[in-house]
């Protein structure tokens, strides 16, 4: 399957490999992954809401290696917000993407709440 393109709030977002695998016991792909942050978004965004996330990162399915990512990419879209945070102990300073949860899908990502 090619890519798939949504429009999420007037913003486009592509979705590579949209068939992809990510789930095999569901046999859920990563278009299902899209389709269903969408369909919570209303729900979740409000709780989200201007609070960084950091990306819990499975490009091989949820039954493989996964890992955390806390910085934003180079190839996120420049209408996604970002903010520079920093961490105690020795951590550093992290960028964090407010994503809204559409944009999340295309990474394999399960977006985490930071306090």
């Amino acid at each position: 399957m090619s890519d798939r393109t949504l429009t999420v709030d007037g913003e486009t977002i592509t979705l590579s490999h949209p068939d992809k695998v990510l789930f095999p016991e569901h046999g859920l792909s990563k278009s299902d992954l899209a389709d269903y942050y969408q369909r919570v978004a209303p729900m979740m965004l409000p709780h989200l809401r201007g609070r960084p996330l950091t990306l819990h990162r499975f490009p091989d399915g949820i039954g493989a290696h996964g890992f955390y990512q806390q910085n934003r990419s180079d190839y996120f879209p420049d209408w996604l917000p970002a903010a520079s945070i920093d961490h105690p102990g020795g951590t550093g300073t992290v960028t964090h993407s407010n994503a809204p949860l559409a944009n999340c899908a295309p990474a394999s990502s399960a977006p985490l709440l930071n306090n």
